[in-house]
């Protein structure tokens, strides 16, 4: 349960640092940022860099649990 409450908290992580970085022009060398578009709107994402969140957060989550 605790893996399914992560993928939010995870996803948001990844969008508020990948769009920091991304904004700035670089890519962030390991995080392989890339400018994505859906529907003419324009956002920064990293895979790489959404699954050390989720597995951060699911961590935590996991260690909050009963």
């Amino acid at each position: 349960m605790a893996f399914f409450k992560s993928i939010i908290p995870g996803m948001i992580l990844t969008l508020l640092l990948a769009g920091i970085v991304g904004s700035q022009g670089s890519d962030g060398g390991v995080m392989a940022i890339q400018h994505k578009y859906i529907y003419q709107h324009g956002y920064y994402w990293s895979w790489s860099t959404f699954l050390c969140a989720l597995g951060l957060v699911w961590a935590l989550f996991a260690m909050m649990s009963d």
